[in-house]
């Protein structure tokens, strides 16, 4: 899998708010499709891993914007390479990694210099029909998670950057409005993890984070 760089393509629109195609998946042909599958992902008990030589060669890379405008704020690489954050063909890449250090998945998107989203590039994550192989998410930073009390946010960028300002919290991004799902309706479960936890839920400004169903 060495050099291989996954085809948005294959990706789900993560702009629920405001995506022209309501987020739906995009399979231009079912055989590249199933061929794609086979060659560059790992499957366990039916649920699919990114690899973790595809995973290595994108955290070799340092060079997206949201790189270069955290090392403006003074955050450095080590900071970005503990949360899984990447560079594909100048893309920002958040990998998604469980609580027993499984990459599970991705989210990939553009930023200009100055921090700000793209929105002329709408983020995507890996998803495939239920009845195939499947990738997971869970929240964003889970593989972070330690013996603090809990932040809770809808943006990945937003969950790296507050946690080095403050790293008294451990953050997580669950990323949309209503990501805490539970499983429930073939969701993934992502809230299992907080159970007996001290959390704080920090929503967005906007009427879908204050109105949101988590």
């Amino acid at each position: 899998f060495e050099g291989f760089h996954g085809d948005e393509r294959f990706g789900r629109c993560e702009r629920i708010n405001s995506c022209p195609s309501g987020g739906n998946v995009y399979y231009p042909d079912r055989t590249s499709k199933r061929t794609y599958l086979k060659e560059v992902i790992e499957v366990r008990n039916k649920q699919a891993f990114i690899p973790q030589m595809y995973y290595r060669n994108i955290m070799l890379d340092m060079s997206s914007n949201f790189h270069v405008f955290c090392r403006k704020l003074g955050i450095p690489n080590e900071h970005l390479i503990k949360w899984g954050v990447g560079t594909d063909k100048e893309r920002t890449v958040f990998f998604f990694i469980n609580h027993k250090k499984e990459i599970v998945n991705k989210k990939v998107g553009k930023y200009h210099k100055d921090g700000k989203r793209d929105k002329e590039f709408g983020f995507y994550s890996m998803k495939q029909p239920a009845k195939e192989y499947k990738y997971q998410l869970c929240l964003f930073g889970e593989h972070l998670i330690n013996g603090l009390d809990i932040a809770i946010v809808e943006s990945e960028k937003t969950a790296v950057l507050a946690s080095w300002v403050y790293p008294n919290y451990s953050w997580v991004a669950c990323s949309s409005a209503n990501g805490l799902s539970d499983g429930s309706n073939g969701s993934a479960d992502r809230i299992s993890i907080l159970k007996d936890r001290k959390v704080i839920w920090v929503c967005d400004a906007d009427k879908a984070g204050r109105s949101n169903s988590s």
